[in-house]
């Protein structure tokens, strides 16, 4: 059995080859690791250089009354949310309106109570972002009224009665 003298070269070469693949791999990590901000890159709208979002503060709605009865004209009111972006109201899961909301993030919403049972519901504001905010609404009993069509009648006599 014959041995090749060893030779120098080759092992440098190995290891020189090793080293750099280990330097490879190192830098790899660390650029999959860490988040684009670190690296000097903006997160803002593509084209804009250095610009960053600015989160929407937490979304809130208020309402100008927080009871009333059906047809009662009331107020929505948001806060906090995104510019530029409608806002879509529901009471109850049915629309009652849209509103464009501002460049300081606040809306208003006028509209009258849906007819609804006594109860308490929920008026959600919502936008396609995903933004959202939600105010409860006490819905109370209507007066009601009975109207006859005469003042006066004799006993057995026709008449009209109705409700409002």
């Amino acid at each position: 059995m014959t041995r090749e003298p060893h030779s120098p070269s080759r092992s440098s070469d190995a290891a020189l080859g090793s080293a750099l693949f280990v330097v490879v791999v190192l830098l790899l990590g660390a650029l999959l690791a860490l988040p684009a901000t670190a690296l000097g890159q903006g997160t803002g709208t593509p084209g804009t250089p250095g610009a960053t979002t600015v989160p929407a503060a937490n979304p809130a709605l208020t309402m100008s009354a927080t009871s009333g009865v059906p047809g009662d004209q009331v107020t929505a009111s948001g806060s906090g949310f995104k510019a530029g972006e409608n806002a879509d109201v529901t009471f109850n899961g049915a629309s009652v309106g849209s509103a464009s909301v501002g460049a300081d993030g606040t809306f208003n919403l006028s509209f009258k109570v849906p007819g609804q049972a006594p109860g308490q519901y929920a008026v959600v504001a919502k936008q396609a972002s995903g933004a959202s905010a939600t105010s409860s609404f006490t819905v109370n009993a209507g007066k009601s009224a009975l109207a006859f069509s005469v003042a006066q009648a004799a006993p057995g006599a026709s008449l009209t009665v109705t409700s409002s």
